[in-house]
Order: C-alpha cells, then sequence, then structure tokens
C-alpha cells in the first residue's frame, strides 16, 4: 500500500512559527493602493478642516466651524476599517497568504490605530496649536475653544483616546466578522458604539446633576441646577479624578481589551 497516498497535502507554504515582520509587510504590500488612497483622502479632508479652523471668522461662525470640524474627524477615524470591505471576493486571495494570523494582527492595528488616527488628527491639532501662538489674528471665540481642546484633563483625554479606540476596534470586528452586507453592518456596530459611550457620559450628567440636588437639600436650599454650574463641575471632576471618571476609564479599558481579543480571535479563526 502506497503511504504518501493518505498523506494530506497543504495548499498553502509551510509559515514559520516565529513572527516575520517581512511576512506582515506582505500583507501591507496586498492592501497598499486601498491604505494609499484612504491616507491620501484622509490628509486631504484634514487639511481643509485645518483652514476652516485657520479661518478668521467671528462669533457663532466660527464655533460652528470648530464643532463642525471635531464632529467629522473622529468619524473618519472609526470608520476607517470600512477600507477592507472594498475587497469582496479578494478577501479568500488574502486568506491564503503565508502569514500567520499574529502578523496579520499586527498590521490591522499599526494601521487602523495608528497611521490613519495620525492621518486625520494630526493637521487639525497642529492648526489649533499654532493659531494659539498667534494672537494678534486669533479671535476671543477661538482662543477660548483652543484653550479648552488643548488644555484637557487627562482623565478626559483618556476616555477621549479609549473611546475612540474602542470604536475603531468594533468596526474592525464586525467589518471581519460579517459575512454579507459589511458595510451596512460595521456602520451600525460604530454607531452603536458611540450611542453606548453617549449613555455613559449621560450618566455622569445625572450623577452630577444628583450631587448637587442633593448636597443644597443637606443644606436646607433648594435645588438650584445652573446648567453653566454643572458643567464646571464636570470639568472640575474630571481635573481631580472623580470615582465616576475612573469608572469609566475602567469599563472602557475592559471593553478596549475583549474588542482585542475578540479581534485577534476572528482573525485566527478565517486564517487558512
Amino acid at each position: 500500500m502506497d503511504t504518501n497516498s493518505s498523506q494530506h497535502i497543504d495548499p498553502t507554504p509551510a509559515v514559520k512559527s516565529s513572527f516575520s515582520w517581512h511576512r506582515m509587510l506582505e500583507i501591507a504590500n496586498f492592501y497598499r493602493p486601498s491604505c494609499q488612497l484612504q491616507l491620501l483622502i484622509y490628509l486631504g479632508i484634514s487639511l481643509l478642516l485645518g483652514v476652516l479652523i485657520f479661518l478668521p471668522a467671528g462669533g457663532s461662525v466660527q464655533t460652528a466651524l470648530f464643532t463642525l470640524c471635531w464632529a467629522i474627524i473622529p468619524y473618519m477615524v472609526y470608520f476607517g476599517p470600512c477600507m477592507l470591505t472594498r475587497y469582496g471576493d479578494a478577501r479568500i486571495v488574502e486568506r491564503m497568504m503565508p502569514v500567520k494570523a499574529s502578523e496579520r494582527y499586527v498590521f490591522f492595528l499599526l494601521y487602523f490605530l495608528i497611521a490613519v488616527p495620525l492621518a486625520a488628527f494630526l493637521i487639525p491639532e497642529l492648526c489649533i496649536w499654532i493659531y494659539s501662538k498667534m494672537p494678534e489674528v486669533i479671535t476671543e471665540e477661538m482662543r477660548m475653544l483652543s484653550d479648552m481642546h488643548l488644555h484637557q484633563p487627562l482623565m478626559l483625554r483618556m476616555i477621549n483616546i479609549l473611546g475612540c479606540m474602542a470604536t475603531i476596534l468594533t468596526c474592525l470586528y464586525t467589518v471581519q466578522y460579517a459575512r454579507h452586507n459589511r458595510l451596512i453592518k460595521s456602520i451600525a456596530a460604530t454607531f452603536g458604539t458611540q450611542i453606548g459611550l453617549g449613555i455613559l457620559g449621560a450618566f455622569y450628567g445625572l450623577a452630577e446633576v444628583f450631587k448637587a440636588g442633593y448636597k443644597d437639600g443637606m443644606e436646607g436650599k433648594p435645588a438650584c441646577l445652573d446648567g453653566d454650574q454643572i458643567v464646571s463641575n464636570l470639568m472640575q471632576d474630571l481635573f481631580n479624578g472623580s470615582p465616576f471618571g475612573y469608572t469609566v476609564v475602567s469599563i472602557l479599558l475592559i471593553f478596549t481589551a475583549v474588542m482585542l481579543y475578540l479581534n485577534y480571535r476572528v482573525i485566527a479563526r478565517r486564517n487558512l
């Protein structure tokens, strides 16, 4: 009996067990056309938004432009993994490449968590910093907005960064896990994550309102729920490191860790 006939023939070349940066670059080269196009588009949009920030429009116009910029830029980053939906049937070719799941995973993390955010955020951030150093042209509205943006409390920055990572990873996981309607499902998952983060923020605000009303009640005064005072108290809590803020950071850390694991697992399962 010919024993060779019972041997399994692997259609793909053998992959060494150790991590290889060279093989990871093969994945990067496979996605290079789409990555280059996405980064160029993002750099162009961020440059346009940076110019809008520089416009010397006063009053509500500049506030509206600033708000518009920082409403668009984060969603550019959140939807970054949607780039993978362009490949369609090429997913089979990509899965058959002789690379390890860990190499594919590291490439996705480096690209979607570092390269894409840099392309989207770097130019507007530089524009705000430069504008804040030009007292002869900066308007009072822009001075206030730039100070709030550039001098955020550490806890608020941590919440923003972890929230951004969690949303990107959720979108990336949905793109890889879904078999059909990947673009629609990933967009829905992204908005769902943002809604969840918004609910956390709403609980934070409600906690502050309750605390203010409870304090007035204990002092025998009628509750004075002044909006500006509540916002000021929220910011003060973030500067001082409030327990609720630590709770939000802990929830985001756990959620981000879970999504990191789920992304690796789905890559490992679908890697041929």
